[in-house]
């Protein structure tokens, strides 16, 4: 077996692929190896397409989707944020917050919408309009991570999509001490789209709570 491969090997640099098993199966008591051989490499590399079609076939499906569920990445225990910003609430403080995306190679402008956070359930909710429309927010956070898993949802009709559905966006972000921001990335895939890319989400401002005599005042 040994000597019939070193034979077709030998041949096969000497006189090509085809020429070399020909002659090798002339001598006859290779026949059968040569015919196992052959047939190896044309059902490897037969594999290997194959193999290729599946993993591209896989990436198409999965582009557009997080590796992580939004629960899963905020809790991962393999991200923590330095001890002395540990309890810092403050990060997640519910106002208004400005946010931008990046797609198609530019980042498009901010918009500005409210974000409430719910310190006994770490549950994130919020609502705005944005240049595809009106959209909601829910979500979940970390103080101990620093992060945010948020899905934004746009309403039925929004101007820029034609799906009869609504249309959603998976956002998963950790907080920047540096930048003083929350960085990462947003997903989206729909039957016409798919796609993902970084993501940008900053503290504007607090909301403004209306007293009693505000209230009074707007009566007159």
């Amino acid at each position: 077996m040994y000597l019939c491969i070193s034979l077709l090997l030998a041949n096969i640099a000497n006189h090509g692929l085809y020429d070399g098993i020909s002659i090798v199966c002339s001598k006859g008591n290779c026949q059968n190896h040569t015919t196992i051989i052959a047939g190896s490499i044309i059902g490897g590399g037969t594999g290997i397409i194959l193999l290729f079609i599946v993993t591209l076939l896989c990436c198409h499906h999965s582009k557009g989707r997080p590796l992580q569920t939004n629960l899963k990445f905020v809790n991962s225990t393999n991200h923590k944020i330095y001890k002395h910003e540990l309890y810092d609430v403050t990060i997640f403080t519910s106002g208004i917050w400005s946010s931008r995306h990046y797609q198609s190679g530019m980042w498009h402008s901010f918009s500005y919408f409210m974000l409430s956070f719910d310190p006994k359930l770490f549950k994130v909710t919020g609502s705005g309009l944005d240049n595809i429309g009106i959209f909601t927010i829910d979500g979940t956070y970390s103080i101990e991570t620093g992060r945010m898993g948020l899905i934004k949802t746009y309403q039925l009709g929004t101007k820029k999509r034609t799906e009869d559905f609504k249309y959603q966006m998976i956002i998963q972000l950790t907080w920047n001490s540096e930048t003083h921001q929350f960085e990462g990335k947003w997903y989206v895939q729909t039957n016409k789209y798919r796609g993902t890319d970084k993501f940008q989400l900053k503290f504007t401002k607090q909301q403004q709570q209306s007293s009693p005599n505000n209230k009074e005042n707007s009566m007159y």
